[in-house]
């Protein structure tokens, strides 16, 4: 297997960046999300609810927690996308530029 090129470390930088980016947006919304499913209520008993909707989860957490624990555990997550990603487009790329070769050289042929 020969070296990666310049261009496909270029394609999984790039993957990486938007994958964190990515993930920075996205955080709040998970943790909004993960807090509304692990809450116990029992079946027709809303009212023991601690968050009552999404809004009023995140002005909960918000006012009892802070902005940055909207963040709470994103290093690991972070790590995580920007792997994924850069490998995502790194492979997408490559697959591309690899199946054009080859359908250049068929024509070609």
């Amino acid at each position: 297997m020969s070296p990666l090129t310049a261009e496909q470390w270029k394609q999984f930088f790039a993957g990486s960046i938007s994958g964190i980016a990515t993930r920075i947006a996205v955080a709040p919304l998970d943790v909004i999300k993960i807090r509304l499913q692990l809450q116990a209520v029992r079946l027709g008993h809303k009212e023991d609810a601690k968050y009552r909707g999404a809004t009023h989860a995140f002005r909960k957490v918000l006012k009892e927690e802070g902005l940055l624990s909207l963040w709470k555990g994103g290093l690991t997550a972070e790590v995580l996308w920007a792997g994924y990603t850069g490998l995502y487009f790194f492979s997408y790329h490559t697959m591309q530029d690899t199946l054009a070769s080859r359908g250049a050289a068929a024509g070609a042929g």
